[in-house]
């Protein structure tokens, strides 16, 4: 009897101790699972404010992306696509400038998962229709995954009906000539005094340098462009950085061109 006692404790204690190497470990695997009882996931609030690096790909109602031309020197674009969704590239300028590091960039953010387009930095005092025209002969045999992109933000010599007749030259051109309706970019204060009235119906990139969303907000604008002062891995030095407002879905639904 005093035997069968023993042998009994013994299981009784070799019982409780399962249950407690159990209970361990389900207090674990529930901590591991349970997103409450961890550190949350990092998130970029909508009230960005400029100058601050990112650190990771933000929600997808708060899409990032950059713009650089050679000014930016040599591109890592691999490092950059790991914080960022799309880029736009300075293509050509004026009736004959083409930007030297275009080609290189066109081909290294090509091997990424970026969204990306070209942009032509308009010029004034220069024929639209010419500008457009080079732009095309720059771009020609290269698929974008983004509309190309008019950077206005030289202000006319003369009339602006003009200015405005020859900016319409250029976007139309482009237009028929690649598929897709182009994007326009211009500041906030140049926007308001020269574009607004005449092409409000086209998908608008706006630049101002701001902390708060709402100093934009008189504007229905798809990128917002809210540093010049980013940093971002795999660039050297500053980089312009601008928001998407919208989801990776719609981003790419803005259509891809090629002539």
């Amino acid at each position: 009897m005093p035997q069968t006692a023993r042998r009994y404790g013994l299981y009784l204690l070799d019982a409780l101790l399962l249950l407690a190497i159990f209970h361990w470990l389900h207090s674990s695997a529930s901590h591991l699972l349970n997103p409450s009882n961890s550190k949350p996931a990092l998130q970029v609030s909508s009230d960005k404010t400029a100058n601050t690096p990112i650190e990771q790909k933000t929600a997808a109602t708060d899409l990032l992306g950059i713009d650089v031309s050679h000014y930016q020197g040599n591109v890592d674009w691999e490092e950059v696509s790991d914080d960022f969704h799309f880029a736009f590239i300075k293509a050509t300028e004026g009736t004959e400038y083409t930007d030297p590091d275009f080609i290189q960039n066109m081909n290294n953010v090509d091997d990424t998962d970026m969204a990306y387009g070209a942009y032509h930095f308009y010029s004034p005092d220069e024929d639209g229709l010419e500008q457009a025209r080079h732009f095309i002969n720059a771009t020609q045999n290269i698929k974008f995954t983004l509309p190309p992109v008019l950077d206005v933000e030289v202000a006319p010599d003369d009339d602006v009906s003009n200015f405005q007749q020859a900016i319409k030259s250029w976007l139309v051109y482009v237009e028929n000539t690649m598929g897709c309706r182009p994007i326009i970019y211009s500041d906030k204060n140049f926007w308001d005094e020269y574009l607004k009235e005449a092409f409000s119906h086209y998908t608008v990139w706006i630049s101002d340098y701001s902390d708060e969303a709402s100093d934009v907000a008189s504007i229905n604008w798809a990128f917002w462009q809210f540093t010049d002062q980013g940093k971002a891995e795999g660039v050297s030095g500053f980089v312009d950085q601008s928001r998407f407002k919208g989801s990776e879905q719609s981003l790419l639904a803005l259509g891809d061109c090629q002539i």
